[in-house]
C-alpha cells in the first residue's frame, strides 16, 4: 500500500522550489560579498573559488604535480593494474547497459511510471525497480545526507584519482584538480593539460585513462563489500554478547502490533516465555493459545492507576494509540489506557495465585 500523495508531482515541485530558493539566496549573498567586500573577493580569488547558480567549485593546481609524479614514476607497475581495469570495463559496460535497460523496462511495465519514479514503496514486489534515484528530502529523509554526502564524495575522489594517476602513467600532464557541489550532491574532476596533444596516445593508452575511474570505483565497492561482511568479526572483541531474541523484520498494517513495535526491534520475551530464537516466538504463541494457559498481570500502586483517566482505547478498540494498551484491574472495575512498555516493567503476578502488596492493584 503506497502512502504517497495523490499529487506526487506537487511534492516534487515544492521540493524543487525549496532547492532553487536556497541556491538563489546563497548566490545573492555571494554576489553581494564579491561586490561590496574587497577582502572577500581577494580571498575567493586566492583559493580559486567560484560560485554559480546551483554549483560552487574549488580548483587547485598544487595536487596536479604530485598526482602526475605518482603515476609516472612507477608507470611500469601501474600499467598492469590499469590493463585489468580496461579488461573489466569492456565487459562491465555491457552488463551495466543491460541492467539499466532491464531496470527501465520494469519501470515502464508499471502503470504508475510517471508518478512513482522516485518511490519504491509504490510498486508491487514483482514490478519494483532494482535501481531508484535517492533524493534527500524527497524520497529519503534529509538527514541521510550525513552519510550520503561523504560516501558520494569519497567515491568521486577515488574515481578522479584513478583518472589522474592513469594520466600520469601515460605521460599526460594534469593542469588542475577540482571539487564542486552541484545542487544536492558533491563531486570532483581532473583537468588534463590543454597543451598536450591527446591524439598522440595509442588506443590502449586512452582506454587506460578513460577506464581508470570506473575501475577504481569497482575496487572501492569490492573493498566496502568485503568490509561489510567482515565487520562482525572485526568488531567481535568489542561487541556485547547478545541474549538472543526474535528480530522484527516486517509488521503488517492490520496487525495489532503495528505502530507499537518497530522494525529492527528484538522480541526477548512474550508474557512469561523468554525468546532466544525465532522458533521460541512460534512456540510461545502456541502455548498462549492453549486453554490451560493463564495470563499473568502486573502489580502497581492503585493510586497510580486511578490517576490516569484515559479509557478511550478500552471503550473503542479502533482508536489508534500506538504506545498504549487497555489494562483492566483484577475485578474488572477499572479500565485504563496505559503505556504498555511502562506497565510491563512492574512486577508480574498470576491472578488467584500470587498477591500484590496491600497498596497495589493487579
Amino acid at each position: 500500500v503506497s502512502t504517497q500523495s495523490s499529487h506526487p508531482f506537487m511534492s516534487l515541485f515544492v521540493f524543487a522550489c525549496v532547492i532553487v530558493a536556497a541556491w538563489a539566496s546563497v548566490f545573492a549573498v555571494y554576489r553581494l560579498l564579491r561586490t561590496y567586500a574587497p577582502s572577500f573577493d581577494a580571498l575567493m580569488g586566492r583559493y580559486e573559488f567560484t560560485l554559480e547558480f546551483g554549483r560552487f567549485t574549488l580548483t587547485t593546481s598544487s595536487l596536479s604535480n604530485w598526482l602526475y609524479r605518482l603515476g609516472n614514476r612507477s608507470k611500469h607497475a601501474w600499467r598492469p593494474w590499469f590493463d585489468a581495469g580496461v579488461f573489466l570495463s569492456r565487459f562491465g559496460i555491457v552488463l551495466a547497459t543491460c541492467f539499466l535497460i532491464y531496470n527501465l523496462g520494469r519501470l515502464a511495465q508499471s502503470s504508475l511510471f510517471y508518478t512513482t519514479l522516485f518511490d519504491t514503496e509504490a510498486f508491487e514486489p514483482a514490478d519494483k525497480p532494482l535501481l531508484v534515484p535517492l533524493v534527500p528530502g524527497y524520497n529519503v529523509p534529509f538527514y541521510t545526507v550525513v552519510y550520503m554526502w561523504p560516501a558520494i564524495f569519497i567515491s568521486v575522489v577515488v574515481h578522479e584519482f584513478g583518472h589522474a594517476v592513469a594520466a600520469g602513467t601515460e605521460g599526460v600532464p594534469i593542469s588542475q584538480v577540482g571539487f564542486f557541489f552541484m545542487f544536492l550532491f558533491p563531486g570532483a574532476f581532473v583537468k588534463l593539460s590543454e597543451t598536450f596533444d591527446l591524439n598522440r596516445l595509442t588506443p590502449i593508452q586512452s582506454l587506460r585513462i578513460v577506464c581508470a575511474g570506473v575501475w577504481h570505483n569497482f575496487f572501492l565497492s569490492a573493498c566496502c563489500g568485503l568490509l561489510y561482511f567482515c565487520l562482525p568479526f572485526l568488531l567481535l572483541p568489542v561487541l556485547v554478547p547478545s541474549t538472543g531474541g526474535a528480530p522484527v523484520e516486517y509488521i503488517s498494517e492490520v496487525s495489532p502490533a503495528f505502530g507499537r513495535v518497530a522494525v529492527r526491534d528484538v522480541i526477548v520475551q512474550v508474557n512469561d516465555f523468554p525468546i532466544h530464537t525465532p522458533m521460541d516466538w512460534i512456540s510461545a504463541f502456541e502455548r498462549l493459545s492453549t486453554a490451560s494457559y493463564k495470563s499473568s498481570g502486573y502489580c502497581f500502586d492503585e493510586s497510580s492507576l486511578l490517576a490516569f483517566q484515559d479509557e478511550s482505547c478500552c471503550i473503542d478498540p479502533s482508536i489508534d494509540l500506538p504506545s498504549h494498551l487497555c489494562f483492566r484491574s483484577l475485578d474488572n472495575s477499572t479500565r485504563r489506557c496505559r503505556i504498555a512498555r511502562e506497565v510491563v516493567q512492574h512486577e508480574s503476578c498470576y491472578p488467584h495465585t500470587d498477591t500484590c502488596s496491600s497498596s497495589s492493584s493487579s
